[in-house]
């Protein structure tokens, strides 16, 4: 029976990032084998390949195309159990743009299930952990939205948006 392979809405950290949530993986002792490359926030799940073929992931795509929304900060100061967290400021912008999001997927039809949403990135799979600890926040401008076949051990990009300022900051006199 071939691997199950599945599509995802990402978000992934900058390298610079990366490196850092490594390092405390590193520090924390939590190495599972798990490529740096795949570290990631889920923003939606959207299932297995086989509801996914080609006709239908070009219809995504071209409403992936249409959706606008500003770059924002994503942040996080806590590692609990195998998961890197955040709260505050951060966690609200990015739950904002995945409301916006699912707006803008819904108008299009495409109607995803209700879910809680619980930004994190996991650090480890299939190993328990009893970690909680408050670390330098690790944060960066979220500058663009990714869908995601994930399987073999690996992620195989299907699309990008760049997400794009779409409102100037001026200056404050």
């Amino acid at each position: 029976m071939p691997p199950s392979r599945d599509f995802y809405l990402m978000i992934k950290p900058p390298p610079s990032e990366l490196s850092e949530i490594t390092r405390h993986k590193q520090v924390l002792g939590i190495e599972d084998g798990y490529d740096p490359a795949r570290l990631h926030i889920t923003v939606d799940p959207l299932g297995s390949e086989k509801e996914w073929p080609d006709p239908r992931i070009d219809w995504l795509n071209a409403i992936l195309t249409r959706f606008l929304a500003d770059p924002f900060y994503i942040e996080f100061d806590r590692i609990e159990e195998n998961t890197l967290r955040g709260g505050g400021e951060a966690l609200r912008a990015m739950r904002a743009f995945r409301r916006s999001l699912i707006r803008h997927l819904a108008r299009s039809g495409l109607i995803l299930p209700t879910r809680p949403f619980n930004p994190h990135v996991t650090l480890a799979y299939g190993q328990d952990s009893d970690h909680r600890v408050t670390i330098d926040p690790i944060g960066w401008t979220v500058d663009e939205l990714l869908l995601i076949r994930s399987g073999d051990g690996r992620h195989v990009p299907f699309g990008r948006w760049s997400l794009i300022q779409r409102q100037p900051n001026l200056p404050l006199f």
